[in-house]
C-alpha cells in the first residue's frame, strides 16, 4: 500500500502569523495625472450643441487620454459647476486632399457634459 501511499499521516495545519507593516501617517495624497484645467482644450460649439445647451449639457474638445472622473474635476475648477453626468466619445481623423496630396485631421476626443437643471456655464 506504499506505492498508493493511503497510510499517510494527517497532520495539523499550521497557523502563520501574518505581520502588517505599520502604515506612514505622512504619505502624500496622490497627485493627479493632469493639471485639471489641462484636460479641457476648448469648448465646442456647433449647431446641435447649442440645441444640448438648452437642455443643460455642455461639449469640450478634451486631451486623448482623459477620463471621465478628470474632465468633472476640471469643469468644477474652471466652471465651479459640479456635473451630474460625463459622457465620453471619440472623434475619428477625416481624410482630406489637399492640392492633390492625401492628408488627415486631427483625432481626438469630446466631453458631453450634463449639469443640475437650472446650473449655467457662460462659454460665449
Amino acid at each position: 500500500m506504499a506505492i498508493l501511499n493511503l497510510q499517510r499521516k494527517k497532520d495539523a495545519p499550521e497557523t502563520k502569523k501574518i505581520v502588517q507593516a505599520p502604515k506612514d501617517e505622512t504619505s502624500k495624497p496622490r497627485r493627479p495625472r493632469f493639471e485639471s484645467v489641462v484636460v479641457l482644450k476648448n469648448p465646442r460649439i456647433t449647431e446641435k450643441v447649442s440645441r444640448l445647451m438648452e437642455l443643460d449639457t455642455y461639449t469640450f474638445d478634451v486631451l486623448l487620454s482623459a477620463t471621465k472622473q478628470e474632465v468633472k474635476n476640471a469643469v468644477f475648477a474652471r466652471y465651479n459647476v459640479m456635473p451630474v453626468r460625463v459622457n465620453m466619445l471619440r472623434v475619428k481623423s477625416k481624410r482630406k486632399f489637399t492640392r492633390g496630396k492625401l492628408g488627415r485631421t486631427a483625432r481626438g476626443k469630446k466631453a458631453l457634459v450634463q449639469l443640475k437643471k437650472g446650473d449655467k456655464i457662460d462659454i460665449l
